[in-house]
């Protein structure tokens, strides 16, 4: 019983963690930061999310976004293909990307 008890009590201490307040912050160029610790692990995770995308391209442009998000991964005049990836990993990150009808 002490045992189940014990396992009870780690499981909802760690939930409790995980549940921590979300903090919103407005920048003055307007960008919206939402920041939520969780000290479980030693890690920190970025997400930029965009307000672009099909719920907010007109008649004409459908998909630039989904397009755009693909030649992120391509490279540009001032940075080679999978530039973008290698730097993101030499720095002990991984990238992904995706469109969202959120």
């Amino acid at each position: 019983m002490r045992v189940v008890l014990t396992v009870v009590l780690l499981i909802g201490s760690q939930l409790a963690l995980a549940r921590g307040a979300v903090h919103e912050y407005q920048l003055d160029n307007g960008m919206k930061l939402i920041v939520k610790e969780d000290h479980r692990a030693p890690v920190v995770v970025t997400q930029v999310w965009y307000k672009v995308g099909a719920s907010y391209e007109h008649d004409g442009i459908t998909g630039i976004s989904h397009v755009l998000e693909h030649m992120m991964f391509k490279g540009t005049k001032n940075h080679a293909a999978g530039e973008f990836s290698r730097i993101i990993a030499e720095n002990g990150g991984s990238e992904n990307a995706f469109t969202s009808r959120r």
